[in-house]
């Protein structure tokens, strides 16, 4: 086993970071050069409000150091933001000549309200492009999982993210093609009205979520036993790190069609909020969404013109088995349930239809 100073060591290893100041004025220069990547897919959309934007510029004024800004230095030797979007468009915002966005909300340097940057006095404006900022620079290696475990911890202490935006950096640093099209087909209306998910949930990216939970259910179903993990996301977190290590492009792109082609069926089959056709009262598909795992191993027998009252009484026996009763109760960990069912609902729907 290793010590601490081993660990320590070899984990320090993994991380290239570089520190220092800029001022302001510098980091504007850079992004209006193209050399600053704003909104690296993984991101999420620019969400501060004019208040909270106006804050920003006024926290300067006044003296508060901004919090430093983490970026990756990628093989084109530019920066990647990944902790820091919200105050660098900020600051693009204010201080860029396209841009004339006008202070609002200020409750310290009232003076600022109805004003936009351009208007302030010369002094003011140098206060801002003269003020500095902390740039953690951290440059790419070779190790995608490090770098992962970085912009998770570097989220705990900043801009807060959601757990499948966070995977999203995962996901993309270790197969781009794979990201981008997961990213497309969460827009096929039978995939979105099948989950029905309500605005605030897509926004949270739990509609990619049940995606690669859809792709993982069909890896695990046929596992005898999988590793223990404590929570769902480090269940899937690590799950799809292994499974985009595992197969190449032409592995995925038939997964993606039988994607296609199950959302396909049981929209054809169960309609718009499929999986609460049979428990229409549940607030969470966790477990009902299962059924997309058996569906999608069965694709060949299916006639939807012949097989549509069939398949509807056989998914009605599959919920209503003891045994599907029985993986469901709190008498599950969520990580145990959510394997057992995808296996169970593989077996029932491959012996049934």
């Amino acid at each position: 086993m290793e010590s601490i100073d081993e660990q320590i060591k070899n984990n320090r290893r993994k991380f290239r970071v570089d520190h220092f100041d800029m001022v302001i004025s510098e980091y504007m220069a850079r992004a209006n050069s193209g050399d600053l990547i704003l909104n690296p897919p993984y991101q999420r959309l620019f969400r501060w409000n004019s208040k909270t934007q106006s804050a920003l510029i006024e926290s300067i004024l006044i003296g508060i150091p901004l919090p430093p800004i983490f970026v990756f230095q990628n093989n084109d030797a530019k920066w990647e933001i990944i902790d820091g979007v919200q105050r660098t468009n900020t600051l693009i915002n204010f201080l860029s000549e396209d841009l004339k966005m006008t202070f609002e909300g200020c409750d310290i340097l009232t003076e600022l309200n109805g004003k936009t940057f351009d208007q302030l006095p010369e002094k003011t404006r140098r206060y801002v492009n003269n003020s500095r900022i902390r740039i953690e620079l951290i440059e790419e290696t070779d190790d995608i999982f490090g770098q992962y475990l970085m912009f998770n911890r570097l989220n705990s202490n900043g801009e807060k993210l959601e757990p499948q935006e966070i995977r999203n950096f995962l996901i993309y640093k270790l197969n781009k093609s794979f990201y981008d099209k997961i990213q497309d087909l969460c827009q096929i209306d039978v995939f979105r009205d099948s989950i029905s998910l309500k605005e605030d949930r897509i926004k949270k990216q739990e509609d990619v979520e049940y995606m690669i939970k859809f792709f993982l259910g069909r890896e695990l179903s046929s596992k005898d036993k999988v590793e223990k993990y404590s929570t769902i996301d480090d269940l899937i977190t690590k799950e799809i790190d292994i499974y985009l290590k595992k197969y190449d492009n032409h592995y995925l792109n038939k997964e993606f069609t039988i994607f296609e082609k199950t959302f396909e069926i049981i929209y054809k089959i169960w309609g718009k909020n499929a999986f609460r056709y049979y428990q229409n009262k549940i607030n969470s598909i966790a477990n009902t969404f299962s059924m997309a795992i058996g569906i999608s191993f069965v694709l060949d027998r299916i006639n939807f013109d012949k097989d549509k009252e069939k398949i509807i009484k056989i998914g009605e026996r599959y919920f209503e088995s003891d045994k599907y009763k029985s993986i469901s109760n709190r008498g599950y960990s969520p990580t145990k349930r959510m394997y057992e069912l995808n296996k169970y609902c593989r077996e029932f729907f491959t012996k049934y239809v």
